[in-house]
């Protein structure tokens, strides 16, 4: 990995220490290009040209296909969406639910997870379990936990894959197998892995699994993606229904639904400009390679997690442990707030960081651009500000 040729690619790594794209990552330039030569593309040639119409349907092709390679999925299984938020509601929406039926996540998602699930009990009758989760919990506690949690009642298994807040990995394909063995499904948000680990649907056996193309992909915002295992799609109804989602209708209110195609979840007008610098991206994290991006982000990860629990008075919330770690760590420091440390970092060695509610402290996204020495240079940030409350 040649990571001096990875960080001239990327500008925003010329501009300060950026360890936040577990929030948005800094697209490389070969994104940046390739969404202007589109928008000037369409444009300048009129966007519904003939050349341009024609040529949009290949890009869109195209992008879904390369999105499948990315996550081990055929293109008939990847439907494109905003972001990770509206996957997620296009599933738990389009469950046929029944009263009794029981969904379970964890205490630490993300609002995105958290808060779609808790209008579910008024809005289906669904029985919501929320697991109590220890930030740095280890593989054999996080299954003993899903273990007791599942029953013959439980529908629908939530949670994400990486948690947020703290960066723990959770073993996906193991829950699955539990939740498939008492009849649920399994849906997850990957917000925090898609890019960042080396997915493979056939190996993680996900039913559902929703991701954006901002964050470790390194693309634009306002695109994502959500994965749906091809023998499920008939059995997840539309929410939102426009033209995709029959088949043919007439002007006296007769329809044809489409039930079988994957496409029938997407609306109608979305940027090609966009998609088309999101396949920019995975191409771009293709060349350096997917599980070299995963070890070296969970290795830059170890790095802060080992040289930070040196300083008296920080404290590291996230889990050491390989099979529960990834490039995410989450640490406070005694007498400070967090808000306040973030600040700090950013005016002293201008580190881009951010604040997590729960555990409370400041995260910290190690990428595969990051560097020893820009570690090393918050950690004399951080050093500072741990020995400033001494006196």
């Amino acid at each position: 990995m040649d990571i001096a040729k990875i960080r001239e690619a990327i500008p925003a790594t010329s501009h300060g220490l950026y360890f936040n794209t577990g929030w948005s990552g800094p697209s490389p330039r070969p994104v940046v290009e390739r969404i202007k030569e589109w928008l000037e593309y369409e444009s300048y040639n009129g966007p519904t040209s003939k050349p341009v119409f024609e040529r949009h349907i290949e890009l869109m092709n195209s992008v879904r296909s390369t999105i499948a390679s990315f996550v081990g999925a055929t293109a008939d299984e990847i439907t494109l969406t905003q972001n990770t938020t509206e996957g997620i509601h296009l599933i738990i929406n389009g469950i046929q639910w029944k009263p009794g039926d029981e969904m379970i996540i964890c205490d630490l998602e993300h609002p995105s997870v958290s808060i779609p699930a808790y209008y579910m009990p008024k809005r289906q009758s669904v029985t919501l379990k929320i697991l109590d989760t220890n930030p740095t919990a280890s593989k054999a506690e996080i299954l003993e936990m899903f273990a007791k949690a599942i029953s013959h009642k439980t529908k629908l298994v939530f949670f994400s894959h990486v948690q947020y807040a703290c960066g723990l990995k959770m073993p996906l394909a193991e829950i699955a197998a539990m939740a498939h063995h008492a009849g649920a499904w399994v849906l997850v948000d990957g917000a925090q892995a898609a890019g960042h680990l080396d997915l493979d649907m056939r190996v993680l056996d996900a039913d559902f699994y929703c991701f954006p193309g901002h964050k470790w992909i390194l693309g634009p915002d306002g695109i994502g993606a959500t994965y749906i295992k091809k023998d499920l799609i008939g059995q997840i109804e539309t929410s939102k229904m426009g033209n995709r989602s029959i088949l043919n209708s007439d002007r006296r209110g007769n329809y044809t639904p489409n039930v079988e195609s994957i496409r029938k979840f997407e609306l109608t007008t979305t940027s090609a400009p966009l998609w088309a610098g999101m396949e920019a991206s995975i191409k771009f994290l293709l060349d350096v390679g997917k599980p070299e991006i995963e070890e070296r982000s969970r290795s830059l990860a170890s790095i802060v997690k080992s040289t930070f629990a040196e300083i008296p008075g920080v404290h590291i919330h996230s889990p050491t442990d390989p099979l529960t770690s990834c490039g995410l760590t989450t640490f406070s420091i005694d007498g400070w707030e967090p808000k306040d440390v973030v600040d700090a970092l950013w005016t002293d060695v201008q580190a881009v960081t951010r604040t997590t509610p729960w555990p409370a402290g400041v995260r910290l996204s190690t990428a595969f651009f990051n560097t020893e020495d820009e570690i090393s240079r918050v950690r004399k940030g951080v050093e500072k500000l741990a020995e400033s409350r001494k006196h």
